[in-house]
């Protein structure tokens, strides 16, 4: 017969390095060890790393200490992470339930005055009703799914602070038929957009020096 050797989770917390309570500091006395509970593959200094890639891919869109973002999709992996680098700035995140729609996910966004919104490709509507008569309009993140004026998080995190060309290419790649990745690449400060966050892609087509100040991915 099999005797198994059975922890009780007093024991297996007390197998760990102590920390001081905060979700960085447990993260920080986990980061030794290989596994990772909810990402098979990763190892927790890897989620660190990732972590620290999302918060300053926050910090870089003006997201600081005591700002609020609203969270609107499905569990998720992004999902974890975004919770976890929202922390690691001292941001607030401002759960939002899927299946609201626009008046009951309004009330909430505007009451807590949220600066960004991430959401899921099926909520997105909703999200951009429910924006659209605040007067300070929170920018929008893509957490699964895509929608062309809007960014997903993926190679936000994937890349760290730093989006490179060459990762938004590979993330294309990964996701979308030949016929709809991108040739050219262009970072820019920030784009042109309506009331309700769309971008005003007539704009961008003006704009002579875009094409100028772009990455041709074919020549990478």
């Amino acid at each position: 017969m099999l005797d198994l050797f059975v922890l009780s989770p007093l024991e297996v917390i007390r197998s760990y390095p102590p920390h001081d309570y905060t979700l960085g500091g447990l993260l920080a006395s986990r980061a030794r060890h290989a596994g990772f509970l909810l990402y098979p593959a990763t190892t927790y200094a890897t989620f660190q790393r990732q972590i620290e890639g999302a918060a300053g891919m926050l910090l870089a869109r003006g997201i600081d200490h005591g700002e609020r973002v609203a969270v609107m999709p499905r569990n998720s992996d992004h999902y974890v992470l975004l919770f976890f680098a929202l922390a690691r700035i001292g941001a607030i995140m401002v759960p939002v339930n899927p299946d609201f729609g626009a008046r009951e996910a309004g009330y909430i966004l505007a009451h807590a005055a949220v600066s960004a919104v991430a959401a899921s490709e099926a909520a997105l509507p909703v999200v951009r009703e429910a924006i659209a008569g605040m007067e300070v309009q929170p920018w929008l993140m893509l957490m699964d799914g895509e929608a062309g004026d809007v960014p997903h998080i993926a190679p936000m995190i994937e890349s760290g602070a730093q989006v490179t060309a060459r990762a938004i290419a590979e993330w294309c790649r990964e996701r979308f038929a030949a016929i709809k990745q991108p040739r050219y690449v262009v970072f820019v400060e920030s784009l042109p957009v309506t009331a309700t966050q769309r971008v005003q892609k007539f704009q961008l087509r003006s704009d002579s020096t875009l094409l100028e100040r772009a990455v041709d991915l074919e020549k990478r």
